[in-house]
C-alpha cells in the first residue's frame, strides 16, 4: 500500500506538465488566432476608408484619413490623399508635409515630386521648384514640360 501511495504522485507530474504544454499552445493558438483577426481587421478598415477617400469629399474623409495615417504611416496611398486632398483645399503646410513624405516612401515615383513642383508654382516659388524639376528630369528624361519650366525658370 506504502509503493502506491508513493506511485501516485509520479504518475501525477508528467501530466501536470503535459497539461502545462497543452495550456500554452493553446493559449499560443488562440494569440495567434487574435492577432490574425485583428490585422484583418485592420486591413479591412483601411481599405475602407481608401474606397471612401476615392468617393466622398476630402472634407469629409480627412479625420479618417489622418486616423488611418497615425495608424500606418508607411502606406502610400493614405499619404498621397492626404496630399492631394490638401493640395485642392488650398491647405499648403500640410500639402508640403505629405508630399514629402509621400516622396519619401516612393523616391522612384514622378508624381509626388511633380506635385510639389505644382505646390510651388501654386504658391509663385520658383525657385523651389528648380530642384524638383531636376530630380524629375533625372526619372523622366523626356518630360517636355519639365524641360520647358527649367528653361523659363533660367530665364528669370
Amino acid at each position: 500500500m506504502t509503493s502506491s501511495a508513493v506511485d501516485a504522485p509520479a504518475r501525477s507530474g508528467p501530466r501536470l506538465v503535459l497539461w502545462g504544454v497543452a495550456g500554452v499552445v493553446l493559449g499560443m493558438a488562440v494569440l495567434a488566432l487574435f492577432l490574425a483577426w485583428r490585422s484583418w481587421q485592420e486591413r479591412n478598415e483601411l481599405d475602407s476608408i481608401l474606397t471612401a477617400a476615392g468617393q466622398e469629399p476630402f472634407d469629409a474623409i480627412e479625420p479618417r484619413l489622418r486616423q488611418a495615417y497615425q495608424r500606418h504611416v508607411e502606406v502610400v496611398p493614405v499619404v498621397r490623399f492626404l496630399a492631394l486632398g490638401y493640395f485642392k483645399a488650398r491647405r499648403f503646410e500640410e500639402t508640403e508635409l505629405f508630399l514629402n513624405r509621400w516622396s519619401d516612401l516612393s523616391p522612384r515615383d514622378p508624381e509626388p515630386i511633380r506635385e510639389r513642383i505644382n505646390l510651388w508654382k501654386a504658391q509663385q516659388k520658383t525657385a523651389q521648384a528648380v530642384p524638383d524639376a531636376e530630380r524629375l528630369l533625372q526619372l523622366q528624361p523626356d518630360d517636355l514640360i519639365t524641360r520647358q519650366f527649367l528653361a523659363q525658370a533660367a530665364l528669370f
